[in-house]
């Protein structure tokens, strides 16, 4: 997911800024960009990775990884790509 900002509306959901929303708070909001499967051992597991998901390349931006196993709990962690 990417955190991209946002507006607030009257409702209280965040959704992308328009003409209409314009003077609404703002906020952050969260956009699946993309998602892949991968088969781990139970336990500890750790594993590399390319920088694609959904089939492109992430551009610099923060973004937040979703781990969602078979069994257990959701477990998320935040993370910042730059162009270095």
């Amino acid at each position: 997911e990417r955190v991209l900002p946002g507006r607030r509306t009257a409702a209280g959901r965040c959704v992308a800024g328009t003409a209409a929303n314009g003077s609404r708070p703002g906020c952050s909001r969260l956009v699946t960009v993309g998602a892949f499967r991968r088969r781990s051992p139970a336990g500890r597991t750790s594993f590399a990775w390319d920088g694609h998901a959904g089939g492109r390349s992430l551009g610099a931006g923060s973004y937040r990884l979703v781990a969602r196993p078979g069994a257990g709990t959701t477990l998320s962690i935040g993370f910042r790509l730059t162009n270095a």
